[in-house]
């Protein structure tokens, strides 16, 4: 018999109200008398209708009425439908009220050249259709509402709207989708959807006041607390996550149950993240223990989390991460150049153009195209020429390399699929053939400790507007009336989930096969181990700093390295960083450096060591070894160009001074007296040591011979 849950199971009530949203700009809103009513939710009368205006926001599409793109991303953040709303462009009367537009009811007046307030006023519309807008005073007399959250809500959900509708992704791969095709974020658990249950039945709901929607969101929250407790009850395995959920430290599982169910993906004002906003939670189970694995798991990871973007910061600051990727970057390049079709390939490289077979584009440039759409400012931009990043990749940062290559995997995976006839007839065809088998960590049953098997990858929660029904669950699997292109959650299930859940390791979308096409890529163009590994570490950092996770999961280091021991790469998830650690260590950089120089004569080594030291530190670390590098012509020249001041050429070390200069006798002569005399001593007092040593050397020791009797 299930026994009755404590009151304080899941603690008290706590949660949060929503932040208020940060003021992009003052609005104010406006009411002329006699002016026709709003219908209430339901067709009911709330008075009269205020007009709203807006002072300044960013631009928008100018079209007769709504644009489409913005007037279906209203709908689907709204759930209203807007086809009775009317826009009057070049309209006289925002003057007439000191305003650049304003919305009364389902008319959006736009003033002359003010058409980027529309996506604003397009969610003023909404507000009223809510029943929310009341005049507050009135100015000349028309009746204004000067609600300054209503005004801030209308900046952030407009402009979201906007960026929902503008950003272009592919399905099936790990990156950003067409944002006209993304469904909000939701959770939903068996046949339930909490989200659209809180969206049309409380916060979009006029008959409930805002401190009592609070309310209703914290007792349907405890009520999800005490169904996982339910289920967990008799699954002697999940002890620690029912015990968590009991505890719930620092009400930590009621804020993360609050943010699925909000749906605030993107928002701003309730996130750290402030290029992108809160991320994206997807949340789709099939039963209450599935959330209750995940949602533990997630919150247990956050320390994890924040070690992972610690690491991602340092790895865009690392100078071997950027050499590195600077040396993958000149071997695809010299990749390319010898390639049979090269010309096609440098073509479509030049500017991103798509490949187009038989009058189909596919397109590959996915983040290039994907940031300069998305309006996220010169950080987030990457180069139209990608050649020039492949000659010069010396001229770019960590940031900027990372989602070229990764474009760059994606053009070789297109050409490859598109291609496939041509490039069998082609040697050395793609850069992408070799894909050794997936493999990845997972829980042994009988142990309970780690064991690597063949990899296949689970289904993850999605909403998504897809074209097909490929994979989407049927409507009879969630009675509750849920979208049917919505795809359930089984990584809770996963072996690999499993072991990450156990280890605490932070999991979000999943084990990336584009890292695993990546790293196939930089092995198929020459690229050693440390440089493999150095790619998988800058996608990390790109993916965890610079990708905007508010379309899709971004993937942590665990989903990227667990694929690298694949490529003879050392992994380990109880030590995640162990890897990075030869990365940090400068000395250890240099001689690396050092040895290219020494053995391939690398300039681009030697040009990297100039630009690490000033002169006076860099020649004591030549001169130490130059009995190794006296044979690089880039070292001699070097040092015999090189003039330090005095006090930086006395304090050199004798012996590698005066051995430098005895494979150099041409330079005494024309050193200035004092530096002459005191190298022509030294290098006196390095032939005596030589001359003493090989001395003893070859004396022999007298050998007995024995008395005849």
């Amino acid at each position: 018999m299930q026994g009755k849950v404590p009151p304080w199971v899941v603690g008290e009530e706590k949660v949060v109200n929503a932040q208020t949203m940060g003021r992009h700009g003052l609005v104010q809103q406006h009411r002329s008398k006699g002016m026709p009513y709003a219908p209430r939710d339901g067709g009911k009368s709330v008075g009269e209708t205020p007009v709203q205006r807006m002072e300044e926001e960013k631009k928008a599409e100018n079209k007769t009425g709504l644009p489409d793109r913005l007037k279906e991303g209203i709908e689907r953040m709204s759930g209203y439908d807007l086809s009775g709303v009317r826009v009057n462009y070049n309209s006289r009367k925002p003057a007439q009220i000191n305003a650049h537009a304003y919305t009364q009811g389902k008319a959006i007046e736009v003033a002359p050249g003010q058409e980027r307030h529309l996506h604003h006023e397009a969610w003023h519309v909404v507000q009223q259709m809510q029943g929310r807008v009341r005049s507050t005073k009135e100015v000349n007399g028309v009746g204004v509402n000067d609600d300054r959250g209503l005004e801030r809500e209308a900046d952030v959900m407009g402009q979201r709207a906007v960026q929902r509708t503008s950003i272009r992704t592919r399905e099936g791969t790990d990156n950003p989708k067409n944002i006209s095709e993304v469904i909000q974020c939701y959770l939903i658990v068996g046949n339930f959807d909490y989200t659209r249950w809180y969206k049309e039945q409380v916060l979009n709901n006029s008959t409930i006041a805002d401190d009592q929607k609070d309310h209703e969101l914290n007792k349907t929250i405890t009520q999800i607390a005490k169904n996982m407790l339910a289920e967990l009850q008799y699954q002697p395995r999940y002890t620690d996550v029912r015990e968590s959920i009991i505890k719930d430290e620092n009400g930590k599982i009621r804020a993360q149950i609050k943010k699925w169910i909000e749906d605030k993906v993107g928002d701003k004002t309730v996130s750290k993240n402030q290029l992108f906003g809160r991320k994206n939670q997807t949340r789709v189970y099939k039963n209450y223990t599935d959330l209750a694995i995940a949602l533990t798991g997630w919150v247990r990871a956050k320390p994890k989390r924040k070690e992972e973007k610690h690491f991602a910061e340092d790895v865009q600051k690392n100078e071997r991460i950027s050499y590195n990727l600077d040396t993958v970057l000149h071997k695809i390049k010299a990749w390319i150049d010898n390639h049979p079709d090269k010309d096609y390939i440098k073509n479509h490289l030049k500017n991103g153009q798509p490949i187009i077979i038989n009058k189909k584009r596919y397109e590959w440039n996915i983040y290039q195209d994907y940031f300069r759409k998305a309006n996220k400012g010169k950080s987030t931009l990457l180069p139209t020429n990608y050649i020039d990043v492949l000659v010069n990749p010396e001229n770019y940062d960590v940031r900027i390399k990372s989602g070229i290559l990764s474009d760059l995997m994606h053009f070789f995976y297109e050409y490859e699929r598109i291609m496939e006839d041509k490039l069998k007839k082609l040697p050395n065809r793609n850069l992408l053939a070799g894909m050794p088998t997936s493999k990845a960590t997972e829980i042994n049953p009988k142990t309970q400790a780690g064991i690597r098997r063949e990899y296949k990858r689970p289904e993850n929660a999605q909403i998504r507007g897809v074209r097909d029904s490929k994979g989407l669950v049927k409507k009879e699997n969630l009675l509750g009336g849920t979208d049917p292109k919505v795809k359930v959650s089984a990584e809770e299930e996963h072996p690999t989930y499993k072991y990450a859940r156990l280890k605490n390791l932070p999991m979000y979308g999943r084990h990336s096969h584009s890292a695993e096409r990546m790293m196939t890529m930089v092995k198929g163009a020459g690229g050693t181990t440390e440089e493999i590994e150095t790619m998988a570490y800058a996608m990390i950092s790109y993916w965890r700093l610079n990708y905007d996770h508010t379309s899709i999961p971004y993937h942590t280091l665990h989903e990227v390295m667990d694929f690298a021991p694949e490529f003879g790469i050392d992994y380990n998830p109880e030590e995640r960083f162990k890897g990075f650690e030869k990365y940090q260590n400068r000395d250890n950089f240099m001689n690396m450096l050092l040895n290219e120089v020494n053995i391939k004569e690398d300039k681009r080594a030697f040009e990297k060591l100039k630009s690490m030291e000033e002169p006076k530190e860099l020649v004591p670390v030549l001169l130490r070894h130059y009995e190794q590098l006296y044979k690089s012509q880039l070292v001699t020249n070097y040092l015999r160009e090189t003039r330090l001041e005095d006090a930086d050429f006395f304090s050199l070390n004798q012996t590698h001074l005066a051995r430098f200069f005895m494979k150099n006798l041409d330079l005494v002569d024309l050193l200035p007296e004092d530096r002459n005399k005191y190298v022509i001593t030294i290098i006196q007092e390095e032939k005596g040591k030589e001359k003493t040593k090989n001395q003893g050397k070859n004396k022999t020791k007298v050998k007995r011979i024995p008395r005849k009797k």
